[in-house]
């Protein structure tokens, strides 16, 4: 039997019994949690209620899959749900209380820091939430146009709803990357592809006060979508609706990790460096078979992104250890780029802006640096007299 959407239904249960999930736990947490960790959570979590269940025989049993929810800020969060047993007949479990809970773990994430708690108010399931893939990221001063060409695209769906009350509400963006991969060994598996990103628009759908799962109705016809949105951010640039078929591979930003490189770095080089890195992690990651490298040139200054595939998983930043830089300063700096230069590997700084968030201005001369606060000055009183109603506008 298949949703929808075309998408077969697997029917299983971790547990010895099925529950229904309202009366389950959660551990609701802002970093993705890897399922090498979910034992360590649940000794934590037996503790914690031990204490809470004194002179009782309490058994916890975690579930082997996270859900995703969004914050009022449209930040992810990751629900852990568990099982609470007392005396052998399932409990619903008290609120944890988060800062108490937080003293007892124990437990430093892969790549460092430690895990921090979200307070499950306001929160809500990501299964609510609808998306599509846009050229670049979207103006929320846009989002009132996208609501109207996501309504009407829907209307032109479903024309019976003409007359019901329908509510569109825009949530998170998300970049995404798209692997269109070029094959350079068949053997080893290491692949190398150029960039090419979206962004994800989340949205909510509510029809007549009911609030539709994705899953509930099928997708919109992305082309049609396409048409009704025929408009530009402020900076002048149309969106486009992108498109990709079933085999394509997206996926998160959030799984590519990045170096800073002093100099641009030429097609040529790239497998100098991934054959470098993928080295590195081999011997950081001692485990690990069937070790990927995929890496993104980016368009901007000397950024240097790859994404990590282990045993053919790709891998969230957060799920392996930092790779120790000065071990990538050694092995890279080795390197000599094809016009003979060598490379140097620089620290990641917050001062870092990515090149599409500069903006140029042209100007027949050279400005020299005696005059560079008199033109930031005169750039700051051009933009506060333009329309766009900010304040406090700095550069």
């Amino acid at each position: 039997m298949t949703n929808v959407h075309g998408q077969y239904y697997n029917f299983k249960s971790k547990f010895s019994s099925y529950t229904r999930y309202n009366f389950m736990g959660g551990l609701f947490l802002k970093n993705w949690i890897p399922p090498s960790q979910h034992e360590n959570l649940k000794h934590f979590l037996l503790e914690y209620y031990k204490k809470q269940y004194q002179g009782k025989n309490v058994t916890i049993d975690v579930s082997s899959s996270t859900k995703q929810f969004f914050s009022p800020d449209g930040s992810f969060i990751w629900h852990l749900p568990f099982q609470l047993k007392v005396n052998g007949q399932i409990t619903y479990p008290s609120n944890l209380n988060t800062s108490e809970f937080e003293s007892l773990i124990n437990i430093t994430k892969p790549n460092g820091g430690n895990y921090k708690l979200e307070e499950p108010k306001n929160l809500i399931d990501s299964r609510y939430y609808f998306s599509f893939k846009v050229s670049h990221k979207v103006s929320p001063s846009v989002y009132p146009m996208f609501k109207n060409a996501i309504m009407a695209t829907w209307l032109k769906k479903f024309p019976e709803w003409k007359n019901r009350t329908i509510n569109i509400s825009i949530g998170n963006q998300e970049e995404v990357v798209v692997n269109g991969m070029n094959r350079i060994k068949e053997k080893v598996k290491i692949f190398c592809y150029c960039r090419k990103t979206a962004w994800k628009l989340y949205y909510s759908l509510t029809v007549d006060g009911k609030k539709f799962f994705w899953s509930d109705v099928t997708d919109l016809n992305l082309s049609v979508l396409g048409q009704e949105t025929k408009f530009k951010g402020p900076n002048g640039v149309g969106y486009s609706i992108v498109e990709y078929n079933s085999s394509t591979n997206v996926f998160s930003s959030k799984k590519m990790f990045s170096i800073y490189l002093n100099t641009y770095t030429a097609t040529s080089d790239i497998n100098k460096i991934r054959q470098k890195l993928k080295h590195l992690w081999q011997l950081k990651l001692k485990e690990c078979r069937d070790l990927n490298l995929l890496v993104r040139c980016l368009k901007a200054v000397w950024k240097w992104d790859y994404a990590l595939e282990i045993n053919k998983t790709r891998q969230y930043r957060e799920a392996v250890p930092i790779l120790n830089i000065n071990l990538i300063k050694t092995a890279i700096e080795n390197l000599t780029s094809i016009s003979g230069y060598k490379f140097v590997v620089l620290t990641s700084s917050s001062s870092y802006k990515q090149y599409s968030m500069h903006f140029p201005v042209y100007v027949s001369t050279k400005v020299s640096k005696n005059y560079f606060m008199e033109f930031k000055k005169q750039l700051v009183s051009a933009w506060n007299s333009s329309d766009t109603g900010w304040l406090n506008i700095k550069l």
